[in-house]
């Protein structure tokens, strides 16, 4: 609290300074001070008297700063002669705030040369020096004195407080391509911090190293990564040179807010940043052959978001912005990821995907990517959204399990497909527990170094619940996949949706029984073979099963079984029990025979039939043996 600070602290300038703008700023009912400082008085009374009594004491410091204080309250009131009188009461002429107050006094009053000199007294002694070249630069806009406006840059303090986009259009303007790539160089470096960019780094790492332990069947070396992450860097310069020429020449303005920023950010920003994080992945494509197969489209476009992600980390993760670096990690960079990943799987589906719409698959991705890119930032934008944020964390899980299906897809239309390079689901699960807890962990002793590790246990509270679950939910997600050859798996939209294919020959069906049945114990439990898809009285989703153990002792063909699903609407699933009718087939009936006939069987009853895909069969069978 102020009010203690300033008579414990009584010297101290930023105090003083900081306890008047922080009472211009409150309201009339806001204005109670504390009763045991101001014995009950109302703040406007107590503040006016505080520094009134200042004013009139035998030390000449608290002279200086009470008749410094009633000037700035004179000042912020709009009494600006009044305030200079009290300023020039003071004998510190080097007084931390006095000059720029000086010079804010005279800008009022319209003496501006007189005034200019105060500002750069205030930046010479080094003190309110922010709000010196605020004031300076100010001046310089209103006289359209460009020159000055960049003169003024040159000093390395003044550009927490002028904009690096404006030195950028006085640059664009006059034709001075160096001068503008410095400005934008410094936008882009201008919040850098050693804990900032080892967070950036450390998040770029954690999920480098996550896409390359998904490349499981053809891995080439680090070196084509490196590169397409430096990449992806590099053209992040891009959205500033591209969003300056869209800022000049087209202007969303339809006359509803609403529209104009939900256009700004589909097209201002979701378009922009997607064509600059495509452009490195196009050059991957031209001009190496790294890649190779399905899952390099997927793997290259991350990268480069990956390197888009890390420059853009570096602006945001400023020294005073450092509790959002697990938002970063956890959010931002996988949304990047997955946009990129989807702008990709056009050109992944045009050369390995039979389709009447080839060319248009890759205009059809790469839009979507805009749309979702700019709808994410909308939502973000758009104040009356923020009470809808159920909606944002349903779409989040929705693109993660999208994001899933692209890699998986992805992966099992490798021609380096092979059933015995598996990777274990459990040991990926554990790398992106431990790895995106480390971002979560360097969070906390970044904050704890630059500000206290009382902070750092808010920060930690705050993001617990939030943080946590998205870990473990990412990690849970993030590493599972079914891997069968030549399978397109339909796109998943939510998390929980089953995944239905169709079963295919020499797939593993696993059967258990529903209920006790003499004959159909002679045969259940069991696993067996898909031999065959068979029509059985006009229905065509019979399936014959060869299986492992046969019925030695049965009248039946022992070791040859048909099933199909209980309901018609059903199918058989992967990794999922469904209820199956159960039918044994008589010796006399002849397999060959286009169509059987259901009386010539023999129903068993029912039974409870899992499917897995052919590969995962010997990897069973091997867990089984252990």
């Amino acid at each position: 609290m102020y009010t203690t600070a300033v008579i414990n602290d009584p010297f101290n300038m930023d105090l003083h300074y900081g306890f008047i703008t922080l009472f211009a700023r409150l309201s009339d009912t806001e204005l109670e001070i504390d009763r045991e400082l101001g014995k009950g008085k109302k703040r406007e009374e107590y503040i006016y008297g505080h520094y009134r009594d200042l004013s009139q004491s035998d030390l000449p410091d608290k002279q200086d700063i009470g008749n410094y204080g009633l000037g700035l309250l004179a000042s912020i009131s709009g009494e600006h002669t009044v305030g200079l009188n009290y300023f020039r009461k003071v004998h510190q002429k080097e007084l931390k705030y006095l000059n720029n107050s000086i010079g804010h006094c005279l800008v009022e009053k319209g003496e501006l040369l007189e005034a200019e000199s105060y500002f750069f007294r205030e930046i010479d002694i080094d003190g309110n020096t922010d709000g010196a070249f605020l004031n300076l630069a100010e001046i310089y806009r209103e006289a359209n004195d460009q020159d000055a406006l960049l003169q003024l840059w040159e000093n390395e303090k003044s550009r927490a407080v002028i904009s690096p986009r404006e030195i950028r259009d006085i640059h664009r303007e006059r034709g001075n391509v160096l001068g503008y790539f410095q400005g934008l160089l410094a936008e882009v470096f201008r919040n850098l911090n050693f804990l900032g960019f080892l967070g950036a780094f450390l998040i770029l790492i954690v999920w480098f190293f996550y896409l390359r332990k998904i490349d499981i069947y053809q891995k080439d070396s680090s070196l084509p990564a490196v590169y397409t992450v430096l990449l992806g860097m590099f053209f992040t310069l891009g959205v500033f040179i591209i969003g300056d020429f869209i800022g000049e020449h087209f202007i969303f303005d339809s006359g509803v807010e609403f529209i104009d920023l939900l256009l700004y950010c589909v097209f201002g920003i979701g378009l922009v940043e997607e064509l600059v994080k495509f452009i490195p992945l196009l050059l991957i494509i031209r001009y190496t052959n790294s890649v190779k197969e399905p899952y390099d489209y997927i793997l290259y476009a991350s990268l480069s978001a990956l390197g888009f992600a890390f420059m853009e980390n570096l602006i945001y993760l400023e020294e005073t912005q450092l509790d959002i670096m697990h938002g970063r990690g956890l959010v931002a960079v996988v949304l990047h990821m997955f946009c990129s990943s989807l702008a990709a799987y056009g050109l992944l589906l045009n050369k390995y995907k039979e389709n009447e719409l080839k060319w248009a698959n890759i205009f059809k991705y790469f839009g979507l990517a805009v749309l979702v890119h700019g709808m994410w930032d909308f939502w973000i934008f758009e104040p009356s959204l923020n009470r809808f944020a159920i909606v944002q964390i349903a779409m989040f899980i929705s693109f993660i399990s999208i994001w899933n299906s692209l890699k998986n897809n992805a992966l099992n239309h490798s021609p380096h497909f092979d059933k015995k390079k598996i990777y274990d689901q459990e040991k990926l699960a554990g790398y992106l527990v431990v790895a995106l807890g480390s971002i979560l962990g360097f969070e906390y002793i970044a904050i704890s170094i630059l500000q206290s590790p009382s902070d750092a246990n808010t920060a930690l509270l705050e993001s617990a619940i939030g943080g946590s679950y998205l870990l473990f939910f990412l990690s849970g997600r993030l590493g599972r996949f079914i891997l069968i050859k030549g399978q397109w798996i339909p796109i998943k939209y939510w998390s929980k949706k089953e995944v239905t294919v169709t079963a295919r020959k020499e797939w593993t069906v696993e059967l258990e029984p529903f209920s006790k049945n003499r004959e159909a114990s002679k045969f259940l439990p069991n696993r067996g073979t898909i031999v065959e898809q068979k029509t059985v009285t006009g229905e065509k989703d019979w399936y014959l099963i060869e299986i492992e153990k046969p019925a030695l002792n049965s009248a039946y063909m022992q070791d040859l079984v048909l099933i199909r699903t209980k309901e018609k609407s059903e199918s058989l699933t992967l990794h999922k029990s469904v209820m199956v009718y159960f039918y044994l087939i008589p010796p006399s009936v002849n397999l060959d025979t286009i169509t059987l006939k259901r009386r010539e069987l023999f129903f068993a009853y029912w039974a409870e039939a899992t499917l897995f895909p052919p590969e995962e069969k010997e990897n069973r069978s091997k867990t089984e043996l252990e």
